[in-house]
């Protein structure tokens, strides 16, 4: 009931935006990721979500996203998981490769 509330109120326009907003978010998220040495898992075209190879250090990067409050990318089997919406702002994804980057260093 919920998703067809939020669907009709979007209405066709709001709902493509929305998407374009998701898609350019995560495509500026795995760039970022790979300028500090994250590497994508597959070549094939992707909307809103992707998978990278673990560095060796993602534990101690994942424990200071968390203690500052950052939500990071999402440990699976295959590697790591990242998805972003239309609510991931630049300015969040570019705090949090900050604070990736501290922890690089």
């Amino acid at each position: 009931m919920t998703a067809a509330v939020y669907l009709s109120a979007m209405g066709p326009g709001g709902l493509r935006l929305v998407a374009e907003s998701s898609a350019r978010n995560a495509h500026y998220l795995l760039s970022e990721l790979q300028k500090i040495g994250f590497v994508r898992r597959s070549g094939k075209e992707f909307f809103h979500e992707f998978l990278t190879d673990y560095p060796e250090n993602y534990g101690k990067i994942e424990k200071t996203l968390e203690a500052r409050g950052i939500l990071g990318g999402l440990k699976t089997e295959e590697g790591i998981l990242w998805c972003c919406t239309e609510l991931n702002r630049k300015e969040k994804i570019d705090e949090m490769i900050s604070v990736m980057k501290e922890v690089i260093a």
